[in-house]
């Protein structure tokens, strides 16, 4: 969790969005968060809560002359729905300066435009489809993609079981970061007689 706060904080001073000239006269800057704080998610949601207060509190001298407001926004499930509104809402009536969160990548995916309408940063912190940062030119990513757990279990399919036709399916997914679920399952179906 710290590891993955102390990205989020990264990304968003490399992003400028700490160091850009809209905030050399604002003393606040305001960061919607966007997790899911009730519902099936709502134990992921409190661990980044609780993660991003404390890293708050444990380095706030680090952010002077700026105080960091987080503001929360609850996107309850993966529909995609609650999180596209959640964001607007954030944007439009708080104004915020930054966006931060999505658990789950239905809902980073339906924010994607709204986020770039916006045009403010977008820290993923969990949401784990590999296309999503290519869906806003706002979104950045500080966790995982589902690609480097396939890939690193394809890798070991290799190697470890000789599977040939695993490697082939290895490098269509490598080549391609925006491989599509049903070419996956397209190549897999074809390729059945071969891998079993």
């Amino acid at each position: 969790m710290k590891r993955l706060v102390t990205s989020m904080l990264a990304g968003w001073a490399t992003a400028g969005v700490l160091l850009s000239p809209a905030f050399a006269q604002a003393q606040e800057v305001k960061i919607g968060l966007v997790a899911p704080f009730t519902g099936i998610g709502a134990e992921l949601g409190q661990q980044i809560d609780r993660g991003v207060e404390q890293y708050l509190k444990l380095r706030a001298s680090e952010f002077a002359p700026y105080k960091i407001k987080i503001i929360k926004r609850d996107d309850k499930n993966p529909s995609g729905a609650d999180s596209k509104v959640a964001v607007q809402e954030l944007l439009t009536q708080e104004n915020v300066d930054a966006l931060a969160g999505w658990i789950y990548s239905p809902n980073a995916i339906a924010s994607a435009p709204v986020v770039s309408a916006g045009k403010k940063i977008g820290v993923i912190m969990n949401a784990g489809t590999a296309h999503i940062t290519t869906m806003s030119p706002y979104f950045v990513r500080t966790s995982f993609s589902m690609w480097h757990s396939g890939y690193a279990l394809g890798e070991a399919a290799v190697k470890q079981l000789k599977a040939k036709m695993m490697q082939k399916f290895q490098m269509l997914a490598m080549e391609n970061e925006k491989t599509s679920e049903q070419q996956c399952i397209h190549f897999l179906t074809q390729n059945y007689e071969s891998i079993a």
